[in-house]
């Protein structure tokens, strides 16, 4: 953490203490004691009522905007939502109600517990709007700080410079070897590229389109590698009229390529895209090789950062497993596609 994040948080910690501190301070504070001292107030009934009750509803804030809202209402359990607001309720107006008070008619005493229960609920609401409020601009202000993120991250691995400086080379060699492969190459280098300034804006893309993606990324690996390397690359399933997230699935294939080749080993690739009405299974599986620019991986997207955009964009929709050996490496993703 730096200095002036730790400064940032700092003055944040010391803004909660000060605004918890008055908050619970309003019931002493509040012109209703007239002219009673403060040791009087201090030791009034109500005003031990309603300390506890601003305590209770302070524990309540908290709980909400760290829990109860990310948990329940962001998740939209809306029923379990709707019971813990309901609960925590009763218990602050139940709670402080039962400190004992000075004898008072039957009729006086229902009066101010009418009173409790209405100023209570003003209270509540207002607290709970305010924790709410804060917590939905808190999950804006992260979505937009990822997205952007996310967006710096495609600008670094949309073109990932080692990949394209690798695929040009290639194409150079296939080209003074007169191979029939070097105008293939070409093309599907020049359509990845296209693919990715003109469509990885978007939320969601084709499944065509991400798959075109993904098979020119492979016949060009094959190509660089040619026979030092066992690639094997299946696709089954409809994709007609499907979409994805751009570029997600291509984390974990790079992954598979970076760690899995080495021309002086024997080296050996299975990537398996399975579509079954609207699930989309993934399976990538590499032995481990050695590899000399194990850096490479930070100008790509990366597996951590494909994990953080299943979590926002496919959310209960997906199942992911990794499986790290010692020998290797393999990945399965299990999709639901919108």
């Amino acid at each position: 953490m730096s200095t002036s994040d730790l400064k940032n948080r700092t003055n944040q910690i010391l803004l909660h203490i000060i605004c918890c501190a008055a908050f619970l301070s309003l019931p002493i504070l509040m012109p209703t004691h007239g002219s009673d001292s403060l040791r009087n107030i201090l030791q009034n009934g109500h005003t031990i009522q309603n300390t506890l009750g601003y305590g209770l509803t302070l524990v309540f804030f908290y709980a909400n905007y760290y829990y109860f809202i990310p948990q329940y209402y962001f998740s939209k359990r809306y029923g379990w939502f709707t019971l813990f607001m309901v609960l925590s309720f009763a218990l602050i107006t139940i709670v402080p109600n039962l400190i004992p008070l000075h004898p008072t008619s039957h009729g006086l005493h229902q009066q101010k517990f009418v009173d409790h229960v209405t100023h209570n609920l003003l209270r509540f609401m207002i607290v709970f709007f305010i924790s709410l409020l804060l917590k939905i601009r808190q999950q804006l202000k992260e979505v937009k700080k990822e997205k952007l993120d996310a967006e710096l991250s495609y600008l670094k691995a949309r073109i990932n410079p080692h990949f394209l400086f690798n695929t040009l080379n290639t194409i150079y060699s296939l080209s003074v070897e007169k191979s029939d492969q070097a105008p293939a190459a070409v093309v599907e280098l020049s359509s990845m590229i296209r693919y990715v300034l003109d469509e990885t804006n978007k939320d969601f893309v084709s499944l065509d389109k991400e798959l075109n993606y993904i098979d020119n990324y492979i016949k060009l690996q094959q190509a660089r590698f040619g026979n030092t390397a066992d690639i094997v690359y299946s696709v089954s399933g409809n994709t007609a009229g499907k979409q994805i997230a751009p570029l997600l699935l291509i984390a974990f294939i790079e992954n598979a390529f970076r760690h899995g080749i080495n021309p002086e080993e024997d080296s050996e690739i299975n990537i398996r895209i399975n579509i079954t009405g609207n699930q989309l299974q993934l399976f990538v599986h590499n032995k481990k090789v050695f590899v000399q620019n194990v850096n490479e991986e930070k100008t790509g997207i990366g597996i951590a950062n494909a994990k953080n955009r299943l979590a926002k964009l496919y959310r209960g929709k997906h199942l992911l497993t990794i499986n790290d050996h010692e020998n290797d490496f393999s990945v399965n993703l299990v999709l639901e596609l919108p």
